[in-house]
């Protein structure tokens, strides 16, 4: 699938990847394995977070998110508590993760 939707690898685009570190890692072998410089990728990963509420540590992706509106909110899936709420208004962002007792980011060596 990848093949049929990712630009031409002779074109030098930047492919931008940002997820769970298993599916980085995917993503980014598989843009290789289709002729990607391995310089032209960029990735972000992103660990767990863990509930206030319940305790429970889940990646962000396998979070429940819902969007609406001027924002998003991100919930629990184990005790359905609101995590984190990303809100944006006249050009600007605004975070609250009051839900979150611990977010881990994992830094790119």
């Amino acid at each position: 699938m990848l093949r049929e939707v990712a630009w031409l690898s002779d074109q030098h685009q930047l492919a931008f990847i940002c997820g769970p570190t298993p599916f980085v890692e995917t993503a980014a072998a598989s843009l290789v394995t289709l002729g990607y410089e391995p310089t032209r990728i960029k990735t972000e990963r992103f660990g767990p977070a863990t509930c206030t509420g319940c305790g429970a540590t889940d990646a962000i992706g396998a979070l429940a998110v819902y969007m609406h509106g001027m924002g998003t909110v991100i919930r629990c899936p184990s005790c359905e508590i609101v995590l984190i709420r990303v809100a944006q208004t006249k050009g600007r962002y605004f975070l609250d993760m009051q839900g979150v007792r611990v977010l881990q980011i994992s830094m790119e060596t």
